[in-house]
């Protein structure tokens, strides 16, 4: 239980039942729930934008930044009929004096139920708001686990990659007013996000307190009023949260709002034709642990096949490699071990996995609201090196880069036909 004194209202959020590890206290324990834990390192890599909107890796050293991105919220989480729900979480604070790019080591306590799987991932507040949501970049620690109760996962590795610091201008503007209902009488934070996730602006509000206190003076059916700066050119998305626990950041366990309704549109995002907007209305579920919007990960999968035919006419040496990229392939040959530093998530097939098929499938896992690059490649002497001279390379996105925007739903399945050819 958690009470907030805000102005002449006490706020009582209740999280559950009691529990002995004082970690697990702002983790909802509502149900039976079995117990374990979690520890590892989460890293950060930067990345750069060029005037297409593309990305290219970029060393710390040689970005924008003079000092870390921000706090880092590492949420283990489960989805059970459709709700994502926070199971456990750790806060990691970067100091100024280390290098920007060394591992932040976490453990943090799991409560959970045998329902589903538990997945963990890792956010970094990149503009340094105190708003850590699901526009700023995540990392993931893998497939999700089917754990049992004491169970300790361990030497996790989680790398972000975060858009190096500055803030460029995403769009050309228009101011929008709305409300936010259902809120507690804190101050809330709206954000306002582009579909792939750049945020163009965010405020915080105050609610309006009543002067005398009073039980029944401040209601969650109030409306806060908020402007903020939409997108004039394309879709813009706005969610609103508020600092439950007062630990000064919005990070998943907080409370977040679950719809948008408007006059002319409904949910988000709000399109560029919805700005004569009379009402714009933002609800907050005050619940803590349920995130808004979808699941930190998607699955994008498909099929990769040869355009001459078989697999068995690249030879006993082949290997095929399926990946999806943080950044731009480089255009000439290069070597096995840059594609997965660079990889999102990658399968290769060796030439025994490969014998007698005309197909595999792939299942690549990839952060909710990232940009990716997804390609294969048949290195057909198994050197390690891909893309050579005259070996098969296909692209598998929205255009000749194969660039994807990853956007809070599963992508449709894509082929990739192997072709000889360079990048």
């Amino acid at each position: 239980m958690l009470l907030i004194l805000a102005g002449c209202v006490t706020v009582t959020v209740d999280f559950g039942a009691e529990t002995a590890e004082p970690d697990l206290s702002v983790v909802p324990l509502t149900d039976e729930r079995h117990r374990a834990t979690a520890a590892g390192a989460v890293t950060v890599s930067l990345l750069r934008s060029d005037d297409a909107g593309d990305h290219s890796r970029v060393s710390w050293e040689d970005s924008t930044c003079d000092g870390p991105l921000g706090p880092i919220a590492v949420v283990a989480t489960q989805e059970i009929d459709g709700a994502v729900t926070a199971v456990g979480q750790a806060l990691l604070y970067p100091g100024d004096t280390e290098p920007f790019d060394v591992a932040q080591p976490f453990e943090m306590a799991l409560a959970f139920t045998a329902d589903a799987p538990v997945q963990i991932h890792a956010v970094v507040d990149r503009m340094g708001d105190g708003v850590l949501g699901r526009d700023d970049p995540r990392g993931l620690a893998g497939e999700p686990w089917a754990l049992g109760d004491g169970d300790a996962l361990t030497d996790l590795a989680i790398e972000i990659r975060a858009l190096e610091c500055g803030a460029p201008e995403v769009c050309e503007t228009v101011s929008v007013a709305g409300t936010v209902i259902g809120a507690l009488p804190l101050p809330v934070a709206v954000v306002a996000a582009t579909e792939d996730a750049a945020v163009v602006s965010m405020t915080w509000v105050e609610p309006d307190l009543p002067a005398v206190c009073d039980d029944s003076a401040f209601s969650p059916d109030a409306a806060i009023p908020f402007e903020i700066e939409l997108c004039a050119d394309r879709p813009t998305r706005l969610h609103a949260g508020q600092d439950l626990d007062d630990d000064g950041l919005l990070t998943p366990l907080d409370a977040w709002s679950t719809g948008l309704s408007a006059v002319g549109a409904v949910g988000n995002p709000v399109a560029p034709d919805a700005r004569a907007l009379e009402a714009l209305t933002l609800h907050i579920e005050a619940l803590p642990g349920i995130l808004p919007g979808p699941a930190a990960a998607v699955t994008l999968g498909g099929q990769v096949r040869l355009a001459d035919g078989a697999f068995k006419i690249l030879g006993d040496d082949a290997q095929v490699i399926v990946v999806a990229r943080d950044s731009l392939p480089p255009q000439a040959e290069h070597d096995l071990a840059d594609v997965e530093a660079a990889a999102f998530d990658l399968m290769i097939w060796s030439s025994d996995e490969l014998s007698g098929r005309s197909a595999v499938d792939f299942a690549l896992r990839l952060p909710t609201d990232s940009l990716a690059y997804l390609w294969a490649y048949a290195d057909e002497d198994g050197d390690g090196l891909v893309n050579e001279s005259g070996e098969p390379v296909a692209s598998g996105g929205d255009d000749e880069n194969g660039r994807i925007a990853i956007a809070g739903t599963t992508p449709a399945p894509r082929e990739l036909l192997l072709a000889a050819g360079d990048v």
